[in-house]
């Protein structure tokens, strides 16, 4: 499954950092096409978890962002 997020930045962003129920899933350096991982689910318990992403800006700054 293909986890993405919108994330824009005044001085850039550098990475966007993914985790699932605080399990990190992936890392995206290069946003050129959008930022995202690919989460291998059946790695995960079962259930619902809850799926977060982290930007660094170019100052490496960081703040959650929402994902879809």
């Amino acid at each position: 499954m293909v986890v993405t997020a919108d994330a824009v930045d005044d001085k850039g962003v550098t990475q966007v950092a993914f985790a699932a129920g605080g399990t990190g899933i992936g890392t995206d350096n290069d946003g050129s096409n959008g930022w995202s991982a690919t989460w291998n689910t059946t790695s995960s318990a079962d259930g619902s978890q809850t799926v977060t992403a982290t930007a660094t800006d170019t100052a490496n700054q960081t703040a959650a962002i929402p994902t879809r």
